[in-house]
């Protein structure tokens, strides 16, 4: 059914959460996982720099740090899921993240995509936006949401 599972996470609980479903999913349909990773500088931070109000040098510092902590979690669950006989790879790609999930997806052809949702209301989500929804109303792959209060536990999950 499902060989090509794309899990998308940014290290937040939400994508821990969807990670076990991930986890069960895979191993019931054989999958090889995705983990991927996608980096995105915040528009504030480029536009401060780019009006020379923040040093270029510290930019990169900040942005650094917070990719190599990207970098860690993405190999740290790549190495979970091989330990549960998952094949898992890791995908790290820089740029819009809702836009960039989707076009890997395509690129990959994969049979899935998976989605951890921090559960913000519908005002935050209408004015800040969200990953989620880009990727619901551009993806024609299916999509599996996970919300951050579903439940984890192994035994909590069935077949």
């Amino acid at each position: 059914m499902f060989k090509r599972i794309v899990f998308a996470t940014d290290g937040a609980d939400s994508s821990r959460q969807a990670q076990a479903y991930v986890t069960r999913l895979a191993k019931l349909c054989e999958a090889r996982v995705y983990v991927f990773l996608v980096y995105e500088v915040p528009a504030d931070m480029l536009e401060q720099a780019q009006k020379a109000l923040v040093d270029v040098e510290y930019l990169h510092a900040v942005t650094d740090i917070t990719l190599a902590e990207g970098i860690e979690q993405v190999l740290s669950i790549k190495e979970e899921l091989m330990a549960e006989g998952i094949d898992a790879t890791p995908v790290i790609r820089g740029g819009r993240i809702g836009a960039a999930i989707v076009k890997e997806a395509d690129n990959l052809d994969a049979d899935l995509i998976v989605l951890g949702s921090k559960g913000y209301g519908q005002v935050v989500s209408l004015l800040v936006g969200s990953v989620t929804d880009y990727v619901l109303h551009n993806s024609d792959r299916p999509l599996m949401i996970i919300p951050a209060r579903t439940p984890t536990e192994p035994g909590e999950i069935s077949d």
